[in-house]
C-alpha cells in the first residue's frame, strides 16, 4: 500500500521566483485539464454549460489549483471526505467516485473523481474532477425535480467507491453506476473523458517532478496556498472592523409557496472574516436547499469579487475564512434533503447576501453578481430519458459598476457558451422564432445594467414541461440610486394572440399554447439615471435598448421628432425639474 510521501517542505530551500513560476505552472495544468475535458466530453452540460471543475490537490486534500473558482468549496470538502474514507486504502491507479452531498458533494448529478500520483511508491498529490452528469436516476431526467422531498428523488447516491483499482476498471461497480443512468452510454464516455483529463494532469505534474524534484514541487504547492492566504488576509485587514448583515430572497420555496430568504452575518476583525448563515430560513421540501459545501462555494464567489480577479482561488483562500451554518437551515439542510437546483438557487442568494453584507465593510461598489433564473425544460411525453433545456437561451444581464455599463452575462455565469441557433434547431427539431435584446430590460442608471435576451420559440406538440419560475419579484438591486434590473418573464402564446403566464411550478405537465416567450432579468443600474450622459442615452435608443419614452421619463433626455438626435433645450429643461 502506498503511503503519503514524506517531504519536509520547510527544509526545502527554493528561490522565491522559482516557487512563483511553479505556482503558475500548477494553475496552467488545471486549465489544460479543463480544456481537454471540454473538448472530449461530448455532452452540453460540459462542452456548452461548462458545469465542471478540475483541480490539483496536495496529499492532505488541500486544493492547490483549480480552473473554476466557483467550485472551490465543493472541491476542497470532497477531497478531504474521500481521503478520510480511503485513508488506508489508496494505491496508484485507483479512481474514487462519489456524488453524495454528505461527502462534500453538491447534488446527485455532480460526480466527483479523484486519483493519486505516486512517486517512488508514495502518494505525492492527487488530480480531481467534478462534472455534472446528463442523468443519474431520480424522478426526472437530469435531476431537476422541484417537488422532491428527499435526495433519492433527484438521483442515486454513490458513496465513495473505487471505479478503477490499480489502473484497471472495476466492472461490477462501473456497470452499477451506468445502469442507474437513463443515458448509460453517454455517461460512460463522460467518465472516460474525466479520467483521461486527470491522467493528463498527473502526467504534467510528473514531468515537473522529474525536472525539479518532489521536494521542490511540494514546496511550490505549499507556497501557492500560503501566497493566496497572505493576499486574502492582507485585503481583509484593510476592511472596516465590524459586524455586517446581508440577505437575499427567492420568490417562493420551490413549490409555489411563500418566499424564502438567505441571511448572513459577517464579522470582520483584523485579518479574519467569519460568515454565519444560521439566521437563514429553515430548509424546505424542494430542490432549493443548499448543502453547506455549496453554501461555502457560493459565499467564496462574493469574497473573490471583493478581492479582485488577480487573487487565485485555492485552499489558502478557505484558510482565511470561517463559514458556518446551523443544521436544518436552507443553507445547511439535514441529510438527505433535496438539493438538485442548489448551485443556482439558493446558491445565487448565498452569493448575493454575502456580497451585500461585505459592501458595507469594503470600498468595493458593484451591483449584484448574479441574476435569478427560471428553469424550463421539456421532453416528448413518451421519452422519459429525454430533456430539452429551453432555458439555455435565457441570458440575464450583468449589473453596472462605477464607470462602466453592464454588458453580457454576470461574470459568475460567464463560463457557459450559448449554443448555435442553427445547430440547436437542427438537433432538437424545434424552431426559434426570435432572439434579441429586450428593450427597457436593463436597470437604468448613470451607468446602466446589461439588457436581457428575450427568446420566442415554438412549443412542440406532445411535450411535457418542468418549470420553476424565479426572479419575477426579487430582481438585481441598483446601487447608488440606480434602478433595479427588470424581472424575469415566461409567457405562453396562442394563435389568437392570447397570452398565458403559465404555472409558477410544474412537473412534466403539458402547456396549452403555440409559442413560448422567455426572458431572464436585466442587470441593475449604478447611479442616478438623470446623471447619465445624454449621448449615451441616445446611443441606447438608437440600439433599441431603451425606448424614447423611457429616455424622456427616466433619463430626462428628450429626442428630436425623428428620434435620431437630442433635443438639447428640452433636455436641459427636463433635467432642471426636481425629481419625483
Amino acid at each position: 500500500m502506498a503511503q503519503a510521501a514524506s517531504v519536509s517542505e520547510s527544509a526545502c530551500s527554493v528561490a522565491e521566483f522559482d516557487l512563483e513560476i511553479l505556482r503558475r505552472k500548477l494553475i496552467a495544468i488545471a486549465v489544460e485539464m479543463s480544456v481537454q475535458l471540454r473538448k472530449t466530453a461530448q455532452i452540453p452540460e460540459i462542452n456548452q454549460e461548462q458545469d465542471y471543475a478540475m483541480a490539483i490537490v496536495d496529499r492532505t486534500g488541500a486544493v492547490v489549483s483549480t480552473d473554476n473558482p466557483l467550485q472551490l468549496g465543493a472541491l476542497s470538502c470532497s477531497a478531504r471526505a474521500i481521503l478520510k474514507h480511503f485513508r488506508f486504502d489508496m494505491k496508484p491507479g485507483d479512481v474514487i467516485a462519489t456524488n453524495v452531498p454528505e461527502f462534500g458533494g453538491t447534488r446527485a448529478t455532480d460526480l466527483t473523481l479523484l486519483t493519486p500520483l505516486s512517486v517512488s511508491n508514495a502518494i505525492a498529490l492527487y488530480a480531481m474532477v467534478r462534472a455534472r452528469m446528463p442523468d443519474f436516476g431520480g424522478m426526472v431526467a437530469g435531476g431537476f425535480y422541484p417537488q422532491a422531498t428527499e435526495l433519492f428523488a433527484e438521483g442515486v447516491p454513490l458513496t465513495p467507491v473505487k471505479v478503477h483499482r490499480e489502473g484497471r476498471p472495476v466492472r461490477d461497480i462501473l456497470n452499477t453506476v451506468l445502469l442507474n443512468s437513463r443515458h448509460p452510454e453517454a455517461m460512460r464516455l463522460v467518465l472516460d473523458a474525466m479520467i483521461a483529463s486527470m491522467d493528463k494532469g498527473l502526467r504534467r505534474v510528473a514531468a515537473l517532478i522529474d525536472d525539479y524534484g518532489l521536494p521542490t514541487i511540494a514546496a511550490a504547492m505549499s507556497h501557492a496556498q500560503d501566497y493566496v492566504e497572505r493576499r486574502v488576509r492582507t485585503e481583509i485587514a484593510m476592511w472596516k472592523t465590524g459586524t455586517y448583515y446581508g440577505e437575499a430572497s427567492l420568490d417562493h420555496n420551490g413549490r409555489g409557496g411563500p418566499p424564502v430568504t438567505v441571511r448572513v452575518v459577517a464579522h470582520v476583525e483584523g485579518d479574519r472574516l467569519k460568515l454565519d448563515f444560521s439566521d437563514s430560513d429553515d430548509q424546505v421540501p424542494s430542490f432549493l436547499n443548499s448543502t453547506l459545501t455549496t453554501t461555502i462555494g457560493s459565499a467564496v464567489v462574493a469574497v473573490l469579487a471583493m478581492l479582485g480577479d488577480d487573487v487565485p482561488a485555492n485552499e489558502g483562500l478557505l484558510r482565511a475564512l470561517e463559514i458556518t451554518c446551523q443544521p436544518g437551515k436552507l443553507t445547511n439542510p439535514i441529510p438527505t434533503a433535496p438539493v438538485g437546483w442548489s448551485t443556482v438557487h439558493c446558491g445565487s442568494e448565498v452569493t448575493e447576501a454575502t456580497s451585500r453584507a461585505l459592501r458595507a465593510a469594503t470600498s468595493v461598489r458593484h451591483g449584484d453578481l448574479t441574476v435569478p433564473h427560471t428553469l424550463v425544460f421539456g421532453r416528448p411525453a413518451e421519452e422519459r430519458g429525454a430533456r430539452t433545456p429551453f432555458d439555455s437561451w435565457v441570458v440575464g444581464g450583468a449589473c453596472a459598476v462605477e464607470g462602466l455599463d453592464g454588458w453580457g452575462r454576470p461574470a459568475v455565469s460567464g463560463r457557459s457558451i450559448l449554443p448555435s441557433v442553427e445547430e440547436w434547431q437542427l438537433s432538437k427539431r424545434l424552431r426559434i422564432l426570435s432572439l434579441e435584446y429586450a428593450a427597457d430590460s436593463c436597470g437604468h442608471g448613470r451607468w446602466r445594467g446589461a439588457p436581457s435576451v428575450e427568446v420566442l420559440m415554438e412549443l412542440p406538440k406532445g411535450y411535457v414541461y418542468t418549470i420553476c419560475r424565479q426572479g419575477e419579484e426579487n430582481t438585481p438591486q441598483g446601487i447608488q440610486s440606480g434602478c433595479s434590473g427588470s424581472p424575469s418573464l415566461l409567457q405562453i402564446e396562442a394563435d389568437d394572440s392570447g397570452v398565458n403566464e403559465g404555472p409558477r411550478v410544474a412537473v412534466e405537465t403539458p402547456l396549452p399554447g403555440k409559442r413560448l416567450r422567455l426572458r431572464r432579468g436585466g442587470g441593475a443600474g449604478y447611479g442616478a439615471p438623470v446623471e447619465r450622459d445624454p449621448q449615451a442615452v441616445l446611443a441606447d435608443v438608437l440600439d433599441e435598448l431603451v425606448t424614447p419614452a423611457t429616455a424622456r421619463s427616466v433619463y430626462r433626455v428628450a429626442l428630436t421628432e425623428d428620434g435620431t438626435a437630442i433635443d438639447d433645450a428640452t433636455t436641459e429643461q427636463l433635467r432642471r425639474e426636481p425629481g419625483e
